[in-house]
């Protein structure tokens, strides 16, 4: 089939829950109490190394779908009772819609950003790149098994090869350890990013 000129995956991002729900459990911890015992909220000290996991406009929308009532939930705490239950939030499409942004954004930076020694830290990313693909999309619920919803939230990725660009995204790759996606991928790390649901 010489006239392919394009090739395309569907692939799983194993790794995308391990990364996350640990820094959702040391976020949690920190946003409630800082070893002095006071509020971490209370001390500007501290937020010089809290991590923004979620943005201002999430956390709302998370605590307006998901918080009842209570005054005091933290949407850290809840994304991660979310994620680590049984799943039943991605039967309802509100609650799904909810989380969808921020899973999204967040898997994004899992994938182009999160490295070890240089290359990816996902292990799937780092085949298919050092391979000569680029990111090219996201895809929401594109696997709603338990396996890939506890891995990945459900959510999958395509890798696209151009075998015009293959030695060149390879080398980039291998030698500055450049991950290279399309323009839809990078705009879930753009700082005004809002998913279009």
């Amino acid at each position: 089939m010489s006239q392919l000129q394009v090739f395309t995956t569907l692939s799983p991002i194993p790794g995308f829950l391990k990364w996350l729900i640990p820094k959702l459990v040391s976020a949690c911890k920190s946003s409630n109490v800082n070893p002095s015992g006071n509020s971490v909220d209370d001390t500007a000290a501290s937020n010089v190394f809290k991590e923004e996991l979620l943005h201002k406009s999430e956390e709302r929308a998370i605590l307006e779908v998901f918080g009842g009532d209570n005054k005091d939930a933290n949407p850290l705490e809840i994304l991660l009772r979310l994620l680590t239950s049984d799943q039943e939030w991605v039967k309802t499409e509100k609650l799904a819609d909810t989380v969808r942004p921020c899973l999204m954004r967040l898997c994004a930076r899992y994938l182009l950003r999160e490295k070890k020694r240089g290359k990816a830290l996902d292990p799937v990313t780092n085949f298919h790149v050092r391979n000569g693909a680029i990111v090219e999309r996201l895809n929401w619920m594109g696997n709603r098994s338990t396996k890939g919803l506890q891995e990945s939230a459900g959510i999958m990725v395509n890798y696209l090869y151009r075998l015009e660009k293959v030695e060149e995204i390879n080398q980039a790759y291998l030698n500055q350890g450049e991950i290279r996606a399309s323009p839809a991928v990078e705009e879930y790390l753009q700082p005004n990013y809002r998913a279009c649901i």
